[in-house]
């Protein structure tokens, strides 16, 4: 029972009697609250003012319902798995009123309601001043706050197209996946289609769906994600040259900043509307129907340029003063709560006007810390994302080299904030190279593997910067590495380094100096480039580099490209220059670290079983598996090929491991199997027994007819292209390949197509249409051909006409260009010239008919 309508949810009238000690009661409203913090499924209330001091009655049922656990010795509530504390009610008197500051106005109803509305925004942090400001901002805009069971909408500011290099639908089959997971799938789609998301579709385009299983959620719960693999429409679709924001110079706009506060969109890509001739091409397909996107799905190729696209447009009155934006993740920055509010109530002003809708539960309002594009930042500065540390500190000891790289991905993610992490992680790296054994006891593995994971856990802190105060860019370079460190008064902001090339290393002492230099400033460009800086090197002629009389055509093309910044070349000793000397003492494989100091955490599956959609029938040696109720291995050969077939009654981790000793070993085959969970038995005999590098297997996920004859061949395709009304080459082709097979079958199909005579009759293609090149004859007298034509000027218009052979023109003004004025102006042009005995028009619209 509510004593008032809290959540202002809408109110249906009811007749309800109920009995208290005091007497019956009749209650006659009641409303459901929708799924919040407090109560994950919706709860029906009754509404009656039962008390002055409480806002809410729980009975036995919702109790129930919530597990809860009363703890009078703690005080505290426990609802669905949330902990609450419980107040004492001689507490609750005008004295803790008047605990409030009086710098804003004592709202009795903000009183009663501080509670519920701290645990729907997460306002716990905050003092009450900052509370009660920011809940009447909150609830103004209670239009723009999506909660579970609403239904998505979308904005009007911008539209997806996904434009292509042809119109030829693209199509791949489903992928099969755990039928477990079919009643979760057949939920997701059911859901979507209920909140306008997709719609049911007849489009030839198809791609397929795969589900990826989500992390256990709090409650425990096994979450799964339907993923559409729009690979192939993307190998198609023309690319979309937005440009996405730098991450960097993002989170170096965020100095001086006491007040932070990080918006996310709810289903953001969900929130821009698909283009009407763009829906077919998003078609995918489940055991249960074809189905297209009405909305903007996730996976597109230039998706996230629309979506920064339609942000950048709508917020760009207020983007690097008020806020910044990455695709659906908004950061509001400010340094005092009244610039702080109104900044917000700008963003949610445009959000309003553009109909998005933000995710409270991924909202943080009002923090002096907190996390943005895995950062966290804070007044102070920047510093690693804990949760992406603790992943790091978890890590096991690397022992293939996928997971050194996955290491170094997470790492090198941070790698700014740690100066010389290049040549700390270099032995790690050097077991990246080729033909190199990793030894994981080895006492540097250990160590550099060790050292890695301490310093990142060891919270360090980058400056931000400051674009009021001069920059220092300290550089050096030994003779196989540049490295660079960014400062302001002594704190550094960012680290960079790279190695030399095969070139750059013959470089002289002084090019290779400038060339950190060079690189650095193109690097740091955003910070420098129309600011007065310094630069710090410790080799000393450069200090006079605008004074060199005779620089070598090297120098002084980095000379001109320094000239667009202002700067001061400052000397240090060396040993002063600790930081960036550091940086610069490396000496790694260039294939992992290029300029950007970023680590790839590609996948590395060169010892598993590979997948391929082309058709197993393609392949010199094919495997086929096929489940029977008899054992059985048949051999044949077709047209070359070797075909093997096993049949199976059951798959076993022994029967595999035996029919790749007996059929694939130190040979490259090709296997076929229908079904999932006895591949997964091959794959991990595989990986047990075999050698990748003496044995390549391929599952071919294609299986196709094979013809036995030529003469069948032909009898096929003749049949089919009689059935279907003689289609073409292509289409003949298409439909052949897509359940048979037949070596050379494209040349093949093209003769036989080409001898058909109904083709060779009907079609242009197959009949020659080009026209015979002849000389046009001269006219040899007068009046022997006239040309006419219309002529338009200034809005009158003229039939002209030319005598061919004495090339005299006349001009005869007509009304308009129908057929009877330009018989009647013919008629005066051949009263005054005589009858020509060839008359020519142009068969343009405007010439007469």
């Amino acid at each position: 029972m509510l004593t008032w309508n809290i959540f202002e949810t809408p109110i249906q009238q009811t007749n309800h009697l109920i009995h208290t000690s005091n007497g019956s009661v009749t209650i006659n409203e009641t409303t459901t609250i929708p799924p919040n913090n407090y109560f994950p499924i919706a709860q029906e209330f009754l509404i009656h003012k039962f008390s002055d001091h409480y806002d809410m009655l729980i009975g036995r049922k919702l109790l129930s319902k919530a597990k809860a656990i009363i703890d009078y010795q703690k005080k505290t509530a426990t609802l669905f798995n949330k902990v609450y504390k419980i107040k004492d009610t001689e507490k609750l008197t005008d004295q803790n009123h008047a605990q409030v500051d009086s710098s804003f106005p004592q709202d009795p109803t903000f009183l009663e309601t501080s509670t519920l509305q701290e645990n729907l925004f997460r306002l716990n942090h905050l003092n009450a001043e900052e509370k009660y400001k920011l809940t009447n901002l909150l609830t103004r805009f209670k239009d723009i706050q999506f909660h579970e069971g609403d239904k998505l909408s979308f904005t009007n500011q911008e539209k997806h197209t996904i434009n292509t290099t042809h119109n030829i639908p693209v199509y791949s089959k489903m992928y099969s996946f755990q039928q477990s997971y079919e009643q979760e799938v057949e939920r997701q789609i059911q859901e979507m289609l209920e909140q306008g998301i997709i719609r049911e579709s007849s489009s030839p385009y198809c791609s397929p769906i795969w589900v990826v299983p989500k992390k256990l959620d709090a409650s425990g719960q096994q979450k799964l994600r339907i993923v559409i693999d729009y690979r192939k429409l993307n190998e198609i679709t023309i690319n979309d040259r937005y440009p996405m924001p730098n991450i960097d110079e993002i989170l170096g706009k965020l100095g001086r900043s006491n007040y932070f506060t990080t918006i996310d969109l709810a289903k953001g890509f969900h929130q821009i509307e698909m283009d009407s001739e763009s829906i077919a091409k998003t078609a995918f397909s489940t055991k249960y129907g074809h189905y297209e996107y009405t909305r903007m799905p996730f996976g597109l190729k230039n998706a996230p340029a629309t979506f920064q696209r339609c942000m950048n447009n709508l917020l760009r009155p207020l983007l690097n003063k008020n806020c910044l934006v990455y695709l659906d993740d908004i950061i509001v920055f400010s340094t005092s709560l009244e610039e702080h509010l109104q900044s917000l109530e700008a963003v949610f002003e445009k959000l309003s006007q553009a109909n998005l809708k933000l995710q409270l539960d991924k909202c943080e309002f009002l923090r002096q810390e907190t996390t943005f594009l895995g950062h966290v930042i804070t007044k102070d500065g920047i510093k690693p994302n804990p949760e992406k540390i603790k992943a790091i500190q978890d890590y096991p000891l690397p022992s293939k080299p996928k997971e050194i790289k996955a290491f170094l991905g997470i790492t090198g993610y941070y790698r700014k904030f740690i100066p010389n992490f290049s040549d700390i992680a270099k032995p790690l790296t050097k077991c990246l190279k080729k033909g190199v054994k990793i030894d994981t006891k080895h006492k540097e593995y250990i160590e550099a593997f060790q050292k890695l994971k301490l310093l990142i856990s060891e919270d360090p802190i980058l400056k931000i910067p400051n674009f009021e105060r001069k920059f220092v860019l300290t550089t050096d370079a030994s003779n196989v590495a540049l490295g660079a460190v960014l400062s302001q008064d002594g704190h550094p902001i960012s680290y960079i380094s790279r190695t030399l090339n095969e070139h750059e290393v013959n470089y002289s002492a002084i090019e290779k100096e400038l060339l950190a230099i060079v690189w650095a400033t193109k690097t740091f460009r955003h910070y420098l480039l129309g600011r007065h800086c310094e630069i710090a090197s410790d080799h000393q002629p450069l200090c006079w580099l605008h004074k060199l009389k005779e620089p070598n055509s090297k120098l002084t093309r980095w000379k001109i490209r320094l000239s667009e910044y202002d700067f001061d070349i400052k000397y240090i000793k060396g040993k002063e220059n600790h930081v960036a000397d550091a940086l610069s003492r490396i000496k790694i494989e260039q294939a992992f670290f290029g300029e950007s100091t970023q680590h790839s955490a590609e996948e590395d599956n060169s010892d598993l079983i590979g997948l391929s959609e082309k058709a197993i029938n393609y392949h010199k040696r094919q495997i086929i598996f096929s489940k029977g109720p008899n054992s059985s291995i048949e051999h044949e050969t077709y047209f070359k090929k070797q075909i093997i077939h096993i049949s199976y009654k059951e798959m076993t981790l022994e029967a595999a491991k035996q029919y790749l000793l007996n059929h694939f070993c130190s040979k490259n085959s090709a296997l076929y199997i229908e079904s999932d969970a006895d591949f997964e038995m091959i794959q991990n005999a595989y990986t047990t027994t075999m050698n990748p590098k003496c044995t390549k297997i391929f599952r071919s996920l294609v299986l196709l007819k094979n013809i036995p004859t030529y003469a069948s061949f032909k009898e096929l395709i003749l049949n089919t292209h009689e059935k279907l009304l003689h289609p073409g080459i292509q289409k003949t082709v298409k439909l052949f390949s897509e359940n048979y097979y037949f070596p050379n079958s494209q040349l093949l199909i093209q003769n036989i197509i080409n001898e058909c005579q109904v083709c060779n009759l009907a079609k242009t293609e197959h009949r020659n249409t080009e026209m015979p090149m002849k000389i046009t004859p001269k006219p040899e007298h007068c009046r022997d051909k006239f040309v006419i034509d219309i002529y338009s000027s200034e809005g009158n218009h003229y039939l002209s006409c030319i005598d061919i052979y004495s090339k005299f023109a006349t001009l005869e003004q007509i009304k308009t260009k129908d057929w009877v004025e330009c018989k009647n102006a013919l008629m005066r042009i051949f009263n005054q010239l005589g009858k020509p005995k060839l008359l020519k028009a142009d068969r343009d619209g405007d010439s007469p008919a």
